[in-house]
């Protein structure tokens, strides 16, 4: 009998393996996270814990240029008692419209802002346009879709988790994060989000999908436990 296990178990593995996401190409371009990558997670308040009127942003302890990929979750309250997420102010429905609101419908709040500079906001001059997250998306990881003009709205998810690829610029800088608004006084709740640095891809820095690197493991291993086999049959048997 031939040894058929490798090609029952690659079988198993195609299967059972998740998928790996698209390559993520911006401009023509692949990007893939640094390696090692500077990466951190933090929490964004709405609210100034000064308890101020104005903004409060939370920055990153580490540097960040070029392409930065972030992952977004969290839910507050910025508009009146309306809840929004980064994008969505998803318990307001506007006119006859059957999907939230995006925030950009009142102007320039009640969403992710995220800059290397503070985030700017008060009663009488609210979160500039440019400090937006709408205004520097490059690439939409959850629809695969690279992005061709700004500003740019996601898809609407009710589970109000977000992954994109935004460009914060030539020079390494920190990071500033909240919500866009024009009195934060009243604002509750908070993002919690995950910043992880993108270079274009390398053959070093190009890892192989998870599926691939099971497959390669498992091949190793069956092709040598095979060959020992095949070995075994041939040895003559000894009798006393």
């Amino acid at each position: 009998m031939r040894c058929l296990f490798p090609a029952v178990v690659i079988v198993c593995v195609i299967a059972g393996a998740s998928s790996a996401p698209a390559a993520m190409v911006i401009g023509g371009t692949q990007y893939v996270p640094v390696l090692p990558a500077p990466n951190e997670s933090f929490t964004a308040p709405f609210q100034n814990p000064g308890g101020g009127g104005s903004a409060f942003s939370t920055a990153t302890s580490q540097m960040y240029h070029g392409l930065v990929e972030l992952a977004i979750s969290g839910i507050g309250q910025s508009f009146s008692t309306a809840y929004n997420d980064a994008f969505y102010l998803f318990t307001y429905i506007w006119g006859g419209d059957s999907i939230p609101a995006n925030g950009g419908l009142f102007g320039p709040y009640y969403q992710l802002a995220v800059d290397t500079q503070p985030i700017q906001g008060n009663i009488l001059s609210p979160t500039p346009s440019s400090q937006l997250a709408t205004s520097k998306i490059f690439y939409d990881i959850d629809a695969n879709l690279e992005v061709a003009g700004r500003p740019y709205v996601p898809q609407y998810r009710a589970d109000h988790t977000y992954s994109v690829v935004v460009d914060v610029g030539s020079n390494p800088n920190n990071l500033y994060f909240t919500v866009a608004d024009g009195n934060y006084a009243d604002d509750t709740g908070a993002y919690q989000i995950q910043v992880t640095q993108l270079s274009a891809a390398t053959s070093s820095s190009a890892m192989p999908e998870p599926a691939t690197l099971i497959i390669w493991s498992f091949l190793g291993v069956i092709t040598v436990s095979c060959g020992l086999w095949r070995r075994a049959r041939r040895m003559p048997s000894v009798t006393a």
